[in-house]
């Protein structure tokens, strides 16, 4: 092989792996903001500064919604194709160990964290 045919050959064997490698990659990006919305009267009540984020209805039956901020175009290269996401969370502090399922949505609205904190979900 000449040496112009195996340089060819080299550049199209490391376009070849970096595209495989590029392909196979995987982030991991933990979210940048987390705040929980009380449901209340006002619509007032938060917990942007709370060590825990809470969803689901509380034994008084009142909403608890949890918000969630990633920042993907930090920490997925432009151009990327994203072939699938996942949403890995722990659930801590149930009543029971009944199975429950929860729904994501997009919010188009901006939030903040706020200074409000609570432990219980009170």
């Amino acid at each position: 092989m000449n040496p112009r045919t195996r340089l060819a050959w080299l550049i199209g064997s490391l376009a070849l792996w970096l595209a495989a490698k590029a392909a196979a990659s995987e982030v991991t990006i933990a979210p940048s903001l987390d705040n929980t919305l009380f449901q209340d009267m006002t619509g007032s009540l938060s917990n942007g500064a709370g060590p825990a984020v809470f969803a689901g209805n509380n034994g008084q039956s009142l909403a608890r919604r949890a918000l969630l901020r990633f920042d993907v175009a930090n920490n997925v290269p432009a151009g990327a194709l994203i072939g699938d996401v996942s949403l890995t969370m722990n659930v801590s502090n149930a009543t029971d160990a009944i199975p429950r399922t929860f729904s994501l949505h997009r919010l188009l609205g901006d939030w903040g964290e706020g200074t409000s904190s609570t432990s219980g979900g009170a």
